[in-house]
């Protein structure tokens, strides 16, 4: 991994943590809260949480914006990566999501639907970060 690449990796990261804290946890919150079935032991506490968790999970998804960027696509700016971030995180959430709800009885189908568009979007934003810095300065 180049300098530029984990410097992108890094910034899509901090956007990406940061802003699903926005998003998913304030913004989405409510929808989410009521429609998820909940039983004992299912939501960690706020004191329980694992933020460093979230922290590296962010980063791991903006590192695979980055090497599919910069290595594949040669993507650098943030038209471009916003529609690779949309199409790649779209296509993962949709993967994750309806696997979950093939196996599970957690969320009804509009609320897998509702996840699948949040996190496209939010994708989206991050890969035209991760675009946009991949092609500031000089090449790597």
């Amino acid at each position: 991994m180049s300098t530029k690449m984990f410097l992108a990796a890094l910034v899509g990261g901090v956007v990406s943590f940061f802003g699903g804290w926005l998003v998913f946890g304030i913004l989405l919150q409510p929808y989410y809260e009521a429609n998820t079935v909940y039983y004992e032991g299912l939501m960690r506490g706020e004191n329980e949480m694992r933020l460093h968790g979230v922290a590296i999970a962010q980063l791991c998804f903006s590192g695979l914006l980055a090497y599919i960027f910069d290595r594949w696509a040669n993507i650098r700016s943030f038209g471009p990566g916003f529609m690779g971030g949309l199409i790649v995180m779209g296509l993962a959430t949709a993967g994750y999501d309806l696997q979950m709800w093939s196996w599970m009885n957690m969320m009804p189908f509009k609320a897998i639907v509702v996840d699948i568009i949040a996190n496209a979007i939010f994708g989206g934003i991050v890969g035209g970060v991760v675009a946009w810095v991949l092609g500031r300065g000089k090449s790597a």
